[in-house]
């Protein structure tokens, strides 16, 4: 895909395949990246570092910065995953911004969840730090076009690789559902699949006026994660949120608004950053220990069982089992062939 492709064509591609991603990659060795298995209490998540090291195995290059002022600083544990993707911008009166910028559509690999979750362990961490803006940079009117498909096709990627980043994108949705942190997510366009769960599992979410979001995997042939079920169900409805998954419906925002989905619908980005910025402001403006208390306790019930490594395990193999047969293998080559004939077209 090159800089000249349509903003057309780059939201209709984000509607039909919304894991993204035509970067060649290569899947690594498992026995050599994966000498010591991923292990934790039975109903704990795990930590954030042990994800880190194992992500890391597969990566190399830049570092996460955080930039406030003038000045930039690393945010990241040292054995994070270097980050490129994801940056965090402090602003006055106790919130960061925190920008996703990963071009062309924001398709979320394995290293962009990873520079996720290290991005809410530095902001938890950071003590004038209390509530957060997720929001994209990119050019194109997208928020994210959802999880890399080459982390998703079994013929990209591998069994042990999967697990890493299964458990590393859902550690980070947990975590980030039950953060102490006042979280908003400011959506512009396209907001499918991952990107759509990511924005549910914030507080509130501001969308421009172009925007459509929706949970649309099984369009895709693949089933809608049961906690992003079960995450969907609680914001919409069980009613709604059946009529929206089973048929994989990407709605607009007015639509998504009046179901409940979304909170604000504003004309263009630059409203939407004030009125998300407004919005975040409100929220750690409110007394902390109560708001933070509260937020505890209509979400941690979920949060918990969502993140917990047992629960985790279970549903990578669950999903591996699913992905690697034939029939899904068959229909998802068939989307990547699809997308990669689209950029040869450019």
């Amino acid at each position: 895909m090159t800089a000249s492709t349509s903003v057309a064509t780059v939201t209709r591609i984000a509607a039909a395949a919304p894991r993204f991603a035509l970067r060649a990659r290569r899947a690594p060795s498992p026995a050599l990246l994966f000498r010591t298995p991923i292990t934790c209490a039975k109903n704990s998540p795990p930590s954030s570092a042990t994800l880190r090291r194992h992500a890391n195995a597969f990566h190399t290059g830049t570092t996460a910065t955080c930039s406030s002022a003038n000045t930039t600083t690393t945010v990241a544990p040292s054995d994070s995953v270097p980050s490129s993707h994801v940056t965090i911008t402090k602003k006055p009166n106790g919130y960061a911004l925190v920008s996703l910028s990963r071009e062309p559509v924001n398709s979320m690999d394995l290293s962009f969840w990873t520079q996720l979750l290290s991005t809410l362990d530095a902001c938890e961490q950071d003590p004038t730090i209390r509530g957060i803006v997720f929001h994209s940079t990119l050019a194109r009117p997208v928020f994210t076009a959802g999880n890399d498909i080459k982390e998703l096709y079994a013929g990209t990627t591998t069994k042990d690789r999967h697990r890493v980043f299964w458990k590393t994108s859902n550690v980070f949705l947990a975590r980030l559902l039950e953060s102490p942190l006042a979280t908003v997510a400011a959506v512009k366009g396209a907001c499918p699949a991952g990107g759509a769960c990511l924005a549910m599992a914030c507080d509130k979410r501001v969308v421009t006026g172009n925007a459509y979001i929706g949970l649309n995997e099984v369009a895709l042939g693949i089933p809608v994660p049961p906690m992003w079920v079960r995450l969907m169900e609680r914001i919409v409805g069980t009613r709604r949120a059946s009529d929206l998954l089973l048929n994989a419906r990407l709605v607009k925002a007015d639509e998504a608004r009046t179901l409940g989905l979304v909170d604000h619908v504003v004309t263009d980005e630059e409203e939407l950053m004030a009125k998300a910025e407004e919005v975040v402001l409100g929220m750690v403006g409110m007394p902390e220990f109560a708001r933070t208390e509260t937020k505890k306790f209509l979400n941690q019930d979920l949060a918990r069982e969502w993140g917990s490594d047992a629960w985790l395990e279970e549903e990578h193999e669950t999903a591996w089992k699913m992905l690697d047969g034939e029939e899904t293998r068959a229909f998802m080559k068939a989307t990547l062939d699809r997308l990669s004939r689209g950029k040869a077209k450019k």
